[in-house]
């Protein structure tokens, strides 16, 4: 595979983990265009945790829906050892040519009607995935399949993989529920019917469910107590796999905030906020709920608020210092040839600051970010008064400016203070 795009891609492949996201939905859509695309999945694994509830528009082929409810137990290769439940993102090829293999015309089917489609177009992948998912279960073969090798795994670890493939196309049509209302809790009552059948079925089962659950949950703790409900009807074992799967999701939501610290300039602040809302919504559901008890639990809720506390910290920071006052200090010395969108980026990022300042103060720290608004909003002032005519900023920037940060009176207070000349 020599093509001039992967070629780009080998070169940009470490700039993508800094790349907008407008940048990164241009690549992924190359990406996407390619007949063989196996070194640009390597490529993009670098940055899959930036895509997952981003909605980059993806076309929905058949490999795609395939896979649909198995996404949360996906890993990188690298990430995956013999004995995990999940799958590793290298065997999706082989997966899917053995399962289109056995379904034939079926399967020619199905991929003709995910032509013209979205992934993210819900309606179309649950119609074709209901007819799907059901088929595949029984359609990979015993012993692994023509191309296994290229996969880089073991013949011995190909029935574990097949085994959680197939629990996770067996309950997919119950999961989907669930997986669709994964930012509204998702409300347990959505996970009790795919949580009990798999319960039924074992501890690989009902382990890949409860994963498939959590992986996206917003407020995992109610669902997390639902499994230990279910799982203490059904043996020790599915207990201790409920516990596993609640503290591996604290961990990952850990580690999630924490990649805010390092997304790109140009998004930094509103994945810092973003961050910053998600780990207190978790904070709050573990802390109304009966599962914060453990030593281990409350340290990693700890921890989920440090990081969460420093990542709003520094957003803010780097927002307020690149995305506002330097464009501010800098306009009476130098004039922007197009003052009203230099205006209005600055007004984005002041909006931006209010974001992160609102999800940040529950973490700590209000005074803080209090006091450097209203600096903000002083050198706003100053600056304009400062430049006089030279000024890009008009009385009105300076007032909406002033409100945006600090709030409509105490802007008034203090451009009550320091009148700019216009």
């Amino acid at each position: 595979m020599s093509t001039p795009g992967l070629a780009h891609f080998r070169q940009l492949g470490g700039a993508l983990s800094q790349a907008s996201p407008q940048q990164l939905a241009r690549v992924i859509s190359v990406i996407d265009a390619l007949p063989d695309r196996a070194e640009a999945d390597t490529i993009l694994s670098r940055v899959r945790p930036r895509l997952r509830g981003k909605g980059f528009p993806r076309p929905l082929r058949f490999a795609r829906l395939l896979f649909t409810p198995l996404d949360g137990v996906i890993v990188a290769p690298m990430d995956w050892r013999p004995g995990m439940i999940t799958v590793p993102r290298s065997a999706l090829t082989s997966l899917a040519e053995a399962v289109h293999r056995s379904l034939g015309k079926f399967a020619e089917r199905i991929a003709a009607g995910c032509d013209g489609h979205q992934r993210e177009d819900s309606a179309t992948v649950l119609e074709l995935g209901r007819q799907l998912w059901p088929a595949a279960t029984a359609a990979l073969p015993a012993t692994p399949p023509d191309g296994w090798r290229r996969t880089g795994l073991a013949d011995s670890d190909y029935a574990p993989i097949r085994a959680s493939c197939e629990a996770g196309w067996r309950h997919g049509i119950a999961l989907w529920p669930a997986l669709r209302g994964a930012a509204e809790g998702p409300p347990p009552e959505l996970c009790r019917e795919p949580l009990m059948a798999a319960a039924a079925e074992g501890l690989q089962a009902f382990e890949i469910v409860l994963r498939l659950v959590l992986i996206d949950a917003a407020c995992p703790a109610g669902v997390a107590a639902l499994a230990m409900e279910i799982a203490s009807g059904c043996g020790h074992h599915l207990v201790l796999a409920a516990q596993r799967a609640t503290d591996q999701a604290l961990a990952a939501s850990i580690a999630r905030v924490s990649a805010a610290r390092s997304a790109p300039e140009d998004d930094k602040g509103n994945a810092a906020a973003a961050a910053a809302r998600a780990a207190w919504a978790l904070i709050e559901d573990f802390e109304r709920s009966a599962l914060v008890g453990t030593p281990q639990r409350r340290e990693k809720l700890l921890a989920l608020r440090q990081v969460a506390d420093e990542a709003c910290r520094a957003g803010f920071s780097e927002t307020l210092a690149d995305g506002f006052l330097t464009p501010v200090t800098s306009w009476v010395r130098n004039m922007p040839a197009d003052p009203s969108l230099e205006i209005a980026k600055v007004e984005e990022a002041a909006r931006c600051l209010r974001r992160i300042e609102a999800a940040g103060r529950r973490l700590g720290g209000a005074e803080t970010y209090d006091r450097a608004l209203r600096s903000a909003a002083q050198t706003v002032m100053e600056e304009a008064r400062s430049g006089g005519e030279a000024s890009p900023l008009r009385r009105a920037d300076v007032m909406r400016l002033a409100e945006i940060l600090i709030g409509p009176d105490a802007a008034e207070r203090l451009l009550g203070g320091l009148r700019p000349p216009r």
